[in-house]
């Protein structure tokens, strides 16, 4: 028996906030000994796109005044420093990147100036976590793999990603570019941490691996169910058979697709003389090993 493997099938959004003032050190510049401590001030700061601006001053030297405009995108920042014209340091240029600490209490990273050098910088402040809600697909902001909106309801194949589900004819189920209308028929039915009907990473795709709403490694985990119905001709006689799997993720390693097993299969075929059960697990549950996201 053929498996069925559902399927699914941008720009990143910041993770902080960086608004407010950073004691800023850049070190190694061609303008200071050994460094040189600014204050700098994020006076805008984008939500959506993390675009910023802000101003900066040297501690030990009011004369030098910048500004400063980047983009946070997820813990990275990225920014332009130019020195303004009042300045005796006018003409000074840094492009500079960086990441923000998971605590969002420092940042560092390293940059390269108009003097042909390149030079570290950390700053110390409080940039405050940006929570964005997860993406609906009444949203239309998701996509399958051929690029099409996802939508509430059943689609032309026989997906309803809301419902977890798929029913339709099995050759349907990889999104083929032209429709089958006769065969075996499929049902699958999934676990919301298989593939959830939702968008947490905003990358226009339903999520996979979302273990009680927390983003983990993009691999569906959870549980899978296959259920195949179908007609086989036996000695001039039509026989329905059906074919019922149970399918769970259990880490690499797992003798299907990498890192899954199956945990149950029913198959009812008197063409292959089956009857019954064919194969099962000790423990082949929805519910155990946390339903199926934690390694057994």
């Amino acid at each position: 028996m053929t498996f069925a493997f559902v399927t699914t099938v941008s720009a990143a959004t910041p993770n902080w906030n960086i608004t407010g003032t950073w004691t800023w050190v850049q070190f190694d510049c061609p303008v200071c000994v050994t460094s040189a401590t600014h204050n700098m001030t994020i006076t805008a700061f984008d939500t959506t796109t993390g675009a910023f601006s802000g101003t900066g001053i040297q501690v030990n030297d009011v004369t030098n005044t910048w500004t400063v405009s980047g983009n946070v995108d997820g813990d990275n920042i990225n920014f332009i420093l130019t020195t303004d014209p009042s300045s005796h340091y006018d003409g000074y240029i840094l492009n500079a990147s960086g990441t923000i600490a998971q605590d969002g209490l420092t940042m560092d990273g390293s940059g390269a100036d108009n003097y042909s050098r390149t030079t570290p910088w950390n700053a110390t402040g409080v940039a405050t976590a940006i929570t964005v809600p997860c993406a609906t697909i009444e949203s239309g902001t998701i996509t399958d793999v051929k690029g099409n909106p996802i939508t509430l309801g059943f689609d032309k194949y026989g997906y309803n990603y809301q419902a977890h589900m798929f029913n339709g004819f099995a050759g349907n189920y990889s999104r083929p570019n032209t429709l089958v209308t006769t065969g075996d028929k499929l049902i699958m039915k999934w676990s919301d941490s298989w593939i959830a009907n939702v968008d947490c990473d905003h990358n226009g795709k339903l999520d996979r691996g979302l273990v009680d709403g927390q983003l983990t490694d993009g691999i569906s985990k959870g549980w899978l169910t296959n259920h195949y119905t179908g007609i086989i001709n036996i000695d001039g006689k039509n026989q329905k058979y059906t074919d019922f799997i149970k399918m769970g993720w259990v880490g690499p390693g797992g003798d299907l697709w990498g890192q899954y097993t199956i945990l149950q299969e029913v198959w009812n075929d008197k063409s292959l003389d089956l009857h019954g059960l064919y194969s099962m697990l000790e423990d082949h549950g929805f519910g155990l090993n946390n339903q199926w996201t934690s390694i057994p």
